[in-house]
């Protein structure tokens, strides 16, 4: 299945799936984007970078993580937002 990487808020216990590792290119990790439900394609166009930006608004001065679930076990505890919220402006 693969090793996904999410934003996540300790202080929400909620994450933002950002898709399996596509590349590392020098020390940038390249992750597939965004899910978009409505879209039914992950986002890596501007879109992705604004749902990144959105999330990190509304979790200002949280504790926030990078993680993947291979090293994060308690992601399976976190409830998962939509890419689709934030772009909404739903969340």
């Amino acid at each position: 299945m693969g090793t996904y990487y999410y934003l996540c808020c300790k202080t929400c216990r909620i994450s933002l799936n950002l898709g399996k590792k596509l590349a590392k290119e020098g020390g940038r990790l390249v992750v597939q984007g965004v899910y978009s439900d409505k879209e039914r394609a992950w986002l890596n166009d501007k879109r992705a970078w604004d749902i990144i930006q959105a999330f990190f608004q509304q979790h200002e001065g949280h504790d926030l993580l990078f993680v993947n679930d291979d090293d994060f076990s308690q992601i399976q505890l976190y409830d998962y937002v939509e890419g689709d919220d934030f772009w909404d402006g739903v969340t």
